[in-house]
């Protein structure tokens, strides 16, 4: 039965990481926020990380080419396994960032929109 794990990733290459481990055959999950800034006198919309650093990584079989998946420094081991995020846990993650993504489209304007999970 798969579960969700957390991996940490290499700084500044999280798309490396999170490609390579699509490729590797894993389900992976990287909340973000949404902020528009202004730099240089122009609107601009950035996309940080909601947790700088860290993705969720679903195991099925084997964590070890997750472990050594290009851009992955390691995973959050609970011994000698990963340690298992619980689904319950994964699920609010999910309906969240939808329910505050689908709360940004018609947020335009407000200060809502400025900063909203992606």
């Amino acid at each position: 039965m798969p579960y969700w794990a957390v991996v940490r990733l290499e700084p500044q290459r999280e798309r490396l990481a999170l490609h390579c481990l699509g490729l590797a055959g894993y389900e992976t999950y990287f909340p973000r926020l949404r902020e528009k800034r202004i730099s240089h006198g122009r609107k601009i919309e950035v996309r940080p990380p909601l947790f700088p650093g860290y993705a969720f990584v679903a195991i099925e079989l084997q964590w070890h080419t997750a472990r050594w998946s290009a851009g992955v420094i390691g995973l959050i081991m609970d011994g000698f396994r990963p340690a298992k995020v619980a689904d319950s846990v994964m699920q609010i993650f999910v309906r969240v960032n939808a329910a505050v993504w689908s709360s940004c489209r018609g947020a335009r304007g407000s200060r809502l929109a400025s900063r909203c999970v992606f």
